[in-house]
Protein backbone atom coordinates (compact mmCIF):
# COMPACT_ATOMS: atom_id res chain seq x y z
CA UNK A 1 0.00 0.00 0.00
CA UNK A 2 1.13 3.49 -0.62
CA UNK A 3 2.90 5.43 2.03
CA UNK A 4 4.71 8.68 2.52
CA UNK A 5 7.98 9.29 4.21
CA UNK A 6 10.92 11.13 5.73
CA UNK A 7 14.65 10.51 6.04
CA UNK A 8 16.53 7.90 8.03
CA UNK A 9 18.97 8.41 10.90
CA UNK A 10 20.07 4.96 11.97
CA UNK A 11 23.53 4.06 13.26
CA UNK A 12 26.77 4.04 11.37
CA UNK A 13 25.34 2.51 8.21
CA UNK A 14 23.16 5.49 7.44
CA UNK A 15 24.47 8.53 5.68
CA UNK A 16 23.50 11.97 6.91
CA UNK A 17 22.78 12.98 3.32
CA UNK A 18 19.63 11.11 2.18
CA UNK A 19 20.57 11.84 -1.41
CA UNK A 20 23.99 10.23 -1.09
CA UNK A 21 24.53 7.28 -3.41
CA UNK A 22 23.13 4.19 -1.70
CA UNK A 23 21.94 6.09 1.38
CA UNK A 24 18.38 4.78 1.06
CA UNK A 25 19.60 1.19 0.81
CA UNK A 26 21.79 1.61 3.89
CA UNK A 27 18.86 3.14 5.74
CA UNK A 28 16.38 0.34 5.10
CA UNK A 29 19.03 -2.35 5.67
CA UNK A 30 19.77 -0.94 9.11
CA UNK A 31 16.09 -1.19 10.00
CA UNK A 32 15.39 -4.73 8.83
CA UNK A 33 18.57 -6.58 9.83
CA UNK A 34 20.27 -6.21 13.20
CA UNK A 35 22.78 -7.83 15.50
CA UNK A 36 25.20 -10.22 13.78
CA UNK A 37 23.46 -9.98 10.42
CA UNK A 38 25.16 -8.04 7.65
CA UNK A 39 23.49 -6.72 4.52
CA UNK A 40 26.09 -6.46 1.77
CA UNK A 41 25.80 -5.35 -1.82
CA UNK A 42 26.40 -8.07 -4.35
CA UNK A 43 25.90 -11.84 -4.30
CA UNK A 44 29.01 -12.97 -2.43
CA UNK A 45 28.93 -13.18 1.38
CA UNK A 46 32.05 -12.00 3.19
CA UNK A 47 34.42 -14.61 4.57
CA UNK A 48 33.00 -16.51 7.51
CA UNK A 49 29.39 -15.74 6.61
CA UNK A 50 26.56 -17.52 4.83
CA UNK A 51 23.57 -15.99 3.00
CA UNK A 52 20.18 -16.08 4.76
CA UNK A 53 18.19 -13.71 2.52
CA UNK A 54 18.80 -12.43 -1.01
CA UNK A 55 17.19 -9.53 -2.88
CA UNK A 56 17.29 -7.68 -6.16
CA UNK A 57 17.50 -3.91 -5.75
CA UNK A 58 15.24 -1.84 -8.01
CA UNK A 59 16.04 0.18 -9.98
CA UNK A 60 19.66 0.22 -8.71
CA UNK A 61 21.62 0.21 -5.47
CA UNK A 62 22.37 3.92 -5.83
CA UNK A 63 18.66 4.71 -6.32
CA UNK A 64 16.99 2.00 -4.28
CA UNK A 65 13.20 2.13 -4.23
CA UNK A 66 12.33 -1.55 -3.78
CA UNK A 67 13.82 -4.88 -2.75
CA UNK A 68 12.52 -7.98 -4.54
CA UNK A 69 13.07 -11.44 -3.00
CA UNK A 70 15.28 -13.87 -4.89
CA UNK A 71 14.67 -17.60 -4.92
CA UNK A 72 10.86 -17.34 -4.98
CA UNK A 73 9.85 -16.31 -8.52
CA UNK A 74 6.11 -16.10 -7.87
CA UNK A 75 6.58 -14.03 -4.73
CA UNK A 76 8.98 -11.79 -6.65
CA UNK A 77 6.37 -11.37 -9.38
CA UNK A 78 3.77 -10.44 -6.77
CA UNK A 79 6.17 -7.88 -5.29
CA UNK A 80 6.55 -6.01 -8.59
CA UNK A 81 3.18 -6.53 -10.30
CA UNK A 82 0.37 -7.10 -7.79
CA UNK A 83 -2.66 -4.80 -7.89
CA UNK A 84 -2.29 -3.70 -11.50
CA UNK A 85 -5.65 -1.94 -11.37
CA UNK A 86 -4.22 0.69 -9.02
CA UNK A 87 -1.72 1.87 -11.64
CA UNK A 88 -2.11 4.04 -14.75
CA UNK A 89 -2.02 2.10 -18.03
CA UNK A 90 1.61 2.89 -18.89
CA UNK A 91 2.91 1.97 -15.47
CA UNK A 92 0.67 -1.10 -15.40
CA UNK A 93 2.25 -2.36 -18.62
CA UNK A 94 5.76 -1.76 -17.28
CA UNK A 95 5.01 -3.55 -14.01
CA UNK A 96 3.41 -6.41 -15.91
CA UNK A 97 6.62 -6.84 -17.88
CA UNK A 98 8.61 -6.88 -14.64
CA UNK A 99 6.25 -9.48 -13.23
CA UNK A 100 6.72 -11.69 -16.28
CA UNK A 101 10.49 -11.34 -15.94
CA UNK A 102 10.26 -12.32 -12.29
CA UNK A 103 8.14 -15.39 -12.98
CA UNK A 104 10.46 -16.58 -15.74
CA UNK A 105 13.61 -15.94 -13.72
CA UNK A 106 14.94 -13.22 -16.01
CA UNK A 107 14.39 -10.21 -13.75
CA UNK A 108 18.09 -10.31 -12.89
CA UNK A 109 18.84 -9.31 -16.46
CA UNK A 110 16.84 -6.11 -15.93
CA UNK A 111 18.04 -5.31 -12.40
CA UNK A 112 21.63 -6.35 -11.79
CA UNK A 113 22.20 -4.99 -8.27
CA UNK A 114 21.77 -7.41 -5.40
CA UNK A 115 21.60 -7.25 -1.64
CA UNK A 116 22.68 -10.31 0.33
CA UNK A 117 21.84 -10.65 4.01
CA UNK A 118 24.47 -12.77 5.75
CA UNK A 119 24.86 -14.46 9.11
CA UNK A 120 28.13 -15.62 10.67
CA UNK A 121 28.92 -19.28 10.06
CA UNK A 122 27.61 -21.34 12.94
CA UNK A 123 25.20 -18.68 14.22
CA UNK A 124 21.61 -19.73 14.90
CA UNK A 125 19.42 -18.59 11.97
CA UNK A 126 16.54 -17.61 14.21
CA UNK A 127 15.35 -17.81 17.79
CA UNK A 128 13.00 -16.12 20.24
CA UNK A 129 14.39 -12.71 19.22
CA UNK A 130 15.74 -13.07 15.67
CA UNK A 131 18.03 -10.41 14.24
CA UNK A 132 15.99 -10.33 11.01
CA UNK A 133 12.62 -8.61 10.90
CA UNK A 134 11.65 -11.11 8.20
CA UNK A 135 12.33 -13.99 10.59
CA UNK A 136 10.28 -12.20 13.25
CA UNK A 137 7.37 -11.86 10.81
CA UNK A 138 7.53 -15.56 10.01
CA UNK A 139 6.99 -16.29 13.69
CA UNK A 140 4.38 -13.57 14.12
CA UNK A 141 2.24 -14.68 11.17
CA UNK A 142 2.88 -18.41 11.50
CA UNK A 143 4.31 -18.69 7.98
CA UNK A 144 7.77 -20.32 8.14
CA UNK A 145 8.32 -19.86 4.39
CA UNK A 146 7.27 -16.18 4.32
CA UNK A 147 9.24 -13.85 2.06
CA UNK A 148 8.91 -10.11 1.62
CA UNK A 149 9.19 -7.45 -1.00
CA UNK A 150 10.17 -4.07 0.39
CA UNK A 151 8.97 -0.68 -0.82
CA UNK A 152 11.22 2.00 0.62
CA UNK A 153 8.64 4.75 0.17
CA UNK A 154 8.91 8.12 -1.49
CA UNK A 155 11.15 10.61 0.35
CA UNK A 156 8.87 13.00 2.20
CA UNK A 157 7.53 13.97 5.63
CA UNK A 158 6.27 10.56 6.76
CA UNK A 159 8.47 8.07 4.93
CA UNK A 160 8.33 4.51 6.17
CA UNK A 161 9.15 1.13 4.62
CA UNK A 162 6.21 -1.07 3.66
CA UNK A 163 6.76 -4.82 3.33
CA UNK A 164 4.54 -6.99 1.16
CA UNK A 165 4.49 -10.36 2.92
CA UNK A 166 3.85 -13.36 0.68
CA UNK A 167 4.23 -17.11 0.49
CA UNK A 168 6.73 -18.53 -2.02
CA UNK A 169 3.86 -19.39 -4.39
CA UNK A 170 2.96 -15.69 -4.63
CA UNK A 171 -0.02 -15.53 -2.28
CA UNK A 172 0.00 -12.07 -0.70
CA UNK A 173 -0.63 -12.32 3.03
CA UNK A 174 -0.64 -8.66 3.92
CA UNK A 175 1.32 -5.46 4.29
CA UNK A 176 3.67 -4.57 7.11
CA UNK A 177 4.25 -0.92 7.99
CA UNK A 178 7.30 0.08 9.97
CA UNK A 179 7.46 3.05 12.30
CA UNK A 180 11.12 3.84 12.82
CA UNK A 181 11.13 7.24 14.58
CA UNK A 182 8.76 9.02 16.95
CA UNK A 183 6.43 10.42 14.32
CA UNK A 184 6.20 7.31 12.12
CA UNK A 185 5.82 5.04 15.15
CA UNK A 186 2.89 7.17 16.29
CA UNK A 187 1.33 6.92 12.83
CA UNK A 188 1.74 3.15 12.63
CA UNK A 189 0.22 2.74 16.10
CA UNK A 190 -2.71 5.01 15.21
CA UNK A 191 -3.42 3.03 12.06
CA UNK A 192 -3.35 -0.24 14.00
CA UNK A 193 -5.99 1.13 16.37
CA UNK A 194 -8.16 2.25 13.44
CA UNK A 195 -7.83 -1.07 11.60
CA UNK A 196 -8.66 -2.99 14.77
CA UNK A 197 -11.79 -0.88 15.21
CA UNK A 198 -12.92 -1.44 11.63
CA UNK A 199 -12.10 -5.14 11.93
CA UNK A 200 -14.62 -5.45 14.77
CA UNK A 201 -17.07 -2.83 13.39
CA UNK A 202 -16.87 -2.97 9.58
CA UNK A 203 -17.93 0.02 7.52
CA UNK A 204 -21.36 0.01 5.90
CA UNK A 205 -20.42 1.89 2.72
CA UNK A 206 -16.73 0.99 2.34
CA UNK A 207 -14.18 -1.69 3.22
CA UNK A 208 -10.98 -1.44 5.26
CA UNK A 209 -8.10 -3.95 5.47
CA UNK A 210 -8.26 -6.16 8.55
CA UNK A 211 -5.62 -5.86 11.24
CA UNK A 212 -3.66 -9.13 11.27
CA UNK A 213 -1.07 -8.23 13.90
CA UNK A 214 0.61 -5.28 15.57
CA UNK A 215 3.34 -4.68 18.07
CA UNK A 216 7.04 -3.91 18.30
CA UNK A 217 10.29 -5.47 17.17
CA UNK A 218 13.48 -4.03 18.63
CA UNK A 219 12.92 -0.25 18.42
CA UNK A 220 10.40 -0.44 15.55
CA UNK A 221 6.62 -0.16 15.67
CA UNK A 222 4.81 -2.64 13.39
CA UNK A 223 1.32 -3.10 12.03
CA UNK A 224 0.25 -5.86 9.64
CA UNK A 225 -2.84 -5.29 7.49
CA UNK A 226 -4.60 -7.81 5.29
CA UNK A 227 -4.14 -7.69 1.54
CA UNK A 228 -6.49 -5.77 -0.73
CA UNK A 229 -8.88 -7.52 -3.14
CA UNK A 230 -6.87 -8.68 -6.14
CA UNK A 231 -9.22 -6.87 -8.53
CA UNK A 232 -9.07 -3.49 -6.78
CA UNK A 233 -9.08 -0.58 -9.23
CA UNK A 234 -7.94 2.99 -8.73
CA UNK A 235 -10.39 5.86 -8.33
CA UNK A 236 -10.56 6.84 -11.98
CA UNK A 237 -11.80 10.43 -11.62
CA UNK A 238 -9.77 12.10 -8.87
CA UNK A 239 -11.36 15.48 -9.63
CA UNK A 240 -14.51 13.95 -8.13
CA UNK A 241 -14.21 12.83 -4.52
CA UNK A 242 -15.82 9.51 -3.53
CA UNK A 243 -19.54 9.71 -2.67
CA UNK A 244 -20.18 11.96 0.30
CA UNK A 245 -22.10 9.19 2.06
CA UNK A 246 -18.72 7.54 2.66
CA UNK A 247 -17.14 10.67 4.11
CA UNK A 248 -20.28 11.11 6.23
CA UNK A 249 -19.99 7.60 7.62
CA UNK A 250 -16.35 8.16 8.55
CA UNK A 251 -17.18 11.51 10.16
CA UNK A 252 -20.07 10.12 12.17
CA UNK A 253 -18.51 6.83 13.22
CA UNK A 254 -18.48 7.81 16.90
CA UNK A 255 -21.09 10.55 16.67
CA UNK A 256 -21.15 14.20 15.63
CA UNK A 257 -21.20 17.11 18.06
CA UNK A 258 -21.42 20.88 17.75
CA UNK A 259 -19.62 23.56 19.74
CA UNK A 260 -17.71 26.84 19.28
CA UNK A 261 -14.14 26.43 18.08
CA UNK A 262 -12.52 27.69 21.28
CA UNK A 263 -14.56 25.26 23.41
CA UNK A 264 -13.48 22.20 21.43
CA UNK A 265 -10.88 19.55 22.34
CA UNK A 266 -9.55 20.04 18.81
CA UNK A 267 -8.61 23.65 19.54
CA UNK A 268 -6.74 22.64 22.67
CA UNK A 269 -4.81 19.99 20.73
CA UNK A 270 -4.09 22.41 17.90
CA UNK A 271 -2.73 25.15 20.16
CA UNK A 272 -0.55 22.65 22.03
CA UNK A 273 0.92 21.36 18.76
CA UNK A 274 1.59 24.87 17.49
CA UNK A 275 3.22 25.81 20.81
CA UNK A 276 5.55 22.80 20.50
CA UNK A 277 6.61 23.83 16.99
CA UNK A 278 6.94 27.48 18.03
CA UNK A 279 9.33 26.44 20.81
CA UNK A 280 11.81 25.61 18.06
CA UNK A 281 12.50 29.32 17.65
CA UNK A 282 12.43 29.47 13.86
CA UNK A 283 10.30 31.10 11.21
CA UNK A 284 7.92 28.14 10.91
CA UNK A 285 6.85 28.30 14.53
CA UNK A 286 6.54 32.09 14.50
CA UNK A 287 4.38 32.09 11.38
CA UNK A 288 2.14 29.29 12.65
CA UNK A 289 1.67 30.94 16.05
CA UNK A 290 0.82 34.29 14.48
CA UNK A 291 -1.65 32.71 12.07
CA UNK A 292 -3.32 30.71 14.85
CA UNK A 293 -3.79 33.96 16.75
CA UNK A 294 -5.62 35.44 13.76
CA UNK A 295 -7.76 32.29 13.48
CA UNK A 296 -8.70 32.62 17.15
CA UNK A 297 -9.63 36.28 16.71
CA UNK A 298 -11.74 35.73 13.59
CA UNK A 299 -13.28 32.32 14.20
CA UNK A 300 -12.97 31.52 17.91
CA UNK A 301 -16.70 31.82 18.51
CA UNK A 302 -17.75 30.08 15.30
CA UNK A 303 -20.09 27.12 15.94
CA UNK A 304 -18.63 24.10 14.17
CA UNK A 305 -19.64 20.46 13.80
CA UNK A 306 -17.14 17.88 15.01
CA UNK A 307 -16.54 14.27 14.03
CA UNK A 308 -13.83 11.91 12.79
CA UNK A 309 -11.70 12.08 9.68
CA UNK A 310 -9.59 9.65 7.71
CA UNK A 311 -6.77 12.18 7.81
CA UNK A 312 -5.19 11.44 4.43
CA UNK A 313 -8.24 11.31 2.15
CA UNK A 314 -6.60 11.20 -1.27
CA UNK A 315 -6.98 9.35 -4.60
CA UNK A 316 -3.99 7.07 -3.90
CA UNK A 317 -5.47 5.83 -0.61
CA UNK A 318 -8.73 4.51 -2.06
CA UNK A 319 -9.78 2.09 -4.79
CA UNK A 320 -12.82 0.18 -6.00
CA UNK A 321 -13.67 -3.53 -5.93
CA UNK A 322 -17.06 -4.96 -6.93
CA UNK A 323 -18.66 -1.54 -6.53
CA UNK A 324 -17.39 -0.86 -3.02
CA UNK A 325 -14.73 1.62 -2.03
CA UNK A 326 -11.59 0.17 -0.45
CA UNK A 327 -9.90 2.60 1.95
CA UNK A 328 -6.40 2.23 3.39
CA UNK A 329 -3.64 4.32 5.01
CA UNK A 330 -5.43 5.30 8.23
CA UNK A 331 -2.32 6.69 9.94
CA UNK A 332 -3.73 10.18 10.50
CA UNK A 333 -7.28 9.31 11.51
CA UNK A 334 -8.74 10.68 14.71
CA UNK A 335 -11.96 12.06 16.16
CA UNK A 336 -13.07 15.52 17.25
CA UNK A 337 -12.00 17.38 14.13
CA UNK A 338 -14.06 19.87 12.11
CA UNK A 339 -16.43 18.12 9.70
CA UNK A 340 -15.19 18.63 6.17
CA UNK A 341 -11.42 18.47 6.64
CA UNK A 342 -11.25 15.23 4.64
CA UNK A 343 -12.90 16.89 1.64
CA UNK A 344 -10.53 19.86 1.72
CA UNK A 345 -7.59 17.50 2.00
CA UNK A 346 -8.76 15.50 -1.02
CA UNK A 347 -9.02 18.54 -3.25
CA UNK A 348 -5.77 20.04 -1.97
CA UNK A 349 -3.92 16.83 -2.85
CA UNK A 350 -5.57 16.66 -6.28
CA UNK A 351 -4.51 20.24 -7.04
CA UNK A 352 -1.04 20.17 -5.47
CA UNK A 353 0.11 16.64 -6.35
CA UNK A 354 -1.83 15.58 -9.44
CA UNK A 355 -2.41 18.93 -11.14
CA UNK A 356 0.95 20.34 -9.98
CA UNK A 357 -0.59 23.62 -8.85
CA UNK A 358 1.58 25.74 -6.59
CA UNK A 359 0.78 25.54 -2.90
CA UNK A 360 -1.02 28.90 -2.80
CA UNK A 361 -3.32 28.00 -5.68
CA UNK A 362 -3.98 24.54 -4.26
CA UNK A 363 -4.92 25.93 -0.86
CA UNK A 364 -7.00 28.67 -2.44
CA UNK A 365 -9.06 26.26 -4.53
CA UNK A 366 -9.64 23.32 -2.21
CA UNK A 367 -12.44 24.91 -0.15
CA UNK A 368 -14.27 26.06 -3.26
CA UNK A 369 -14.04 22.61 -4.86
CA UNK A 370 -15.22 21.00 -1.62
CA UNK A 371 -18.21 23.33 -1.14
CA UNK A 372 -20.88 21.03 -2.59
CA UNK A 373 -19.66 18.10 -0.51
CA UNK A 374 -19.59 20.25 2.61
CA UNK A 375 -23.26 21.08 2.11
CA UNK A 376 -24.03 17.36 1.74
CA UNK A 377 -22.21 16.76 5.02
CA UNK A 378 -24.45 19.31 6.69
CA UNK A 379 -21.76 21.95 7.15
CA UNK A 380 -23.21 25.46 7.18
CA UNK A 381 -21.76 27.65 4.42
CA UNK A 382 -20.94 30.29 7.04
CA UNK A 383 -18.37 27.87 8.49
CA UNK A 384 -16.46 27.42 5.24
CA UNK A 385 -13.90 30.14 5.90
CA UNK A 386 -13.17 28.85 9.40
CA UNK A 387 -12.81 25.26 8.17
CA UNK A 388 -10.47 26.37 5.39
CA UNK A 389 -8.34 28.29 7.92
CA UNK A 390 -8.14 25.26 10.20
CA UNK A 391 -7.25 22.97 7.32
CA UNK A 392 -4.45 25.31 6.25
CA UNK A 393 -3.13 25.31 9.81
CA UNK A 394 -3.40 21.51 9.99
CA UNK A 395 -1.55 20.76 6.76
CA UNK A 396 1.30 23.21 7.44
CA UNK A 397 1.56 21.97 11.01
CA UNK A 398 1.75 18.37 9.84
CA UNK A 399 4.73 19.14 7.62
CA UNK A 400 6.37 21.24 10.34
CA UNK A 401 6.07 18.41 12.87
CA UNK A 402 7.61 15.98 10.40
CA UNK A 403 10.51 18.34 9.76
CA UNK A 404 11.16 18.60 13.50
CA UNK A 405 11.31 14.79 13.59
CA UNK A 406 14.06 14.77 10.97
CA UNK A 407 12.01 14.28 7.81
CA UNK A 408 13.03 15.60 4.42
CA UNK A 409 11.76 18.92 3.13
CA UNK A 410 9.38 19.17 0.17
CA UNK A 411 10.71 22.19 -1.75
CA UNK A 412 7.37 22.68 -3.49
CA UNK A 413 5.61 23.02 -0.13
CA UNK A 414 8.15 24.81 2.07
CA UNK A 415 8.77 27.70 2.40
CA UNK A 416 5.91 28.66 0.04
CA UNK A 417 3.29 27.45 2.54
CA UNK A 418 4.67 29.85 5.14
CA UNK A 419 4.33 32.70 2.66
CA UNK A 420 0.68 31.71 2.17
CA UNK A 421 0.09 31.71 5.94
CA UNK A 422 1.66 35.14 6.34
CA UNK A 423 -0.49 36.57 3.55
CA UNK A 424 -3.75 35.25 4.99
CA UNK A 425 -5.82 37.57 7.19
Amino acid sequence: MPSRGGAGRWGGAVRDDPDAAGGDLDWVSSLLWRGNLRAVRGSTPPAGHRPVERYLVLPAATRARALVPLGAPRAAAAAVSSYPGLRPARRRAARGALGLSARTGTLGLVARDRLTVCAPDGAEPAGPDPDSLVAHLRDLLGEPELVVGVALGTPGPNRKPVLQAATPDGRVLGFVKIGWNAITAEQVAAEAVALADYTTRPGETFDVPRLLAEGTWRDLRLSVASSLPADVRRHAQPALAPPTRITREIAGRDGVTESPLLASPYWRRLTRRVDEVAAGDDRTGDVLAAYLGRVEERHGGAPLRWGAWHGDWAPWNVGWSTGRLQVWDWEHTRGDVPLGLDLLHWFFQVAFVLERADVGAAIGSCAQRAAAGLRELGVDARADVAIAALYLTEIVLRFAEALRAGAGRNPRFFPAALDVLEARP
